[in-house]
Parts: structure tokens; sequence; C-alpha cells
């Protein structure tokens, strides 16, 4: 992430790949969003979208995902067709 990046921070987050990814993201000061594998465990400091957990919750309602929010980080499982998930968890596991 530049240098310059750190004025975005009220109104995004950062959307990151990996554990690793989001604990460099965090130590910069920013909440994170990370797609995670079916199966994955949430980090200590995530909750899983609210969107995943209940289908009549949306995004525009929740705002969970608000940069200037002082929640906790946030993850969603990945999703799709089975080729894609496949892709996906193929990706997380070259990491």
């Amino acid at each position: 992430m530049g240098n310059d990046a750190h004025h975005w921070k009220n109104y995004l987050m950062a959307s990151v790949h990996t554990e690793a990814e989001a604990k460099e993201a965090q130590k910069m000061g920013w909440r994170t969003f990370r797609i995670i594998a079916p199966d994955a465990p949430l980090s200590d400091n995530e909750i899983l979208c609210r969107n995943t957990e209940d289908d009549y919750v949306k995004c525009d309602r929740c705002l969970l995902c608000d940069g200037s929010s002082s929640k906790p980080n946030i993850a969603d499982r990945v999703h799709g067709l089975s080729w894609k998930v496949s892709n996906f968890v193929k990706y997380l596991n070259q990491q």
C-alpha cells in the first residue's frame, strides 16, 4: 500500500488474500476484508460477513465494511461456481 493511501482509511477497508497480508495491513492501521476457504477458521479479530450468515442482511444497511467504523475486520467464505472455489483454494495453498 502506498504512503499516500492513508487518507482512504476513513472510507475503505484493505482487501487482503492471506492472514499475513491482513496482519501487515492491520499494523498500518487498516481494517481488512478477507476471502477465506469454505472450511477455514476466522482470525481472532475477524467476524464473518453478516450477509453470509443471513441473506436478509444487505450491505447498504449493515455498513460493517465502512472504513471509518471501529468494528472488527471482516471475512467472507469463498462462494460461487465449484471450479472457482477450487481454484481459490489452490491459490491459497500455494501461499
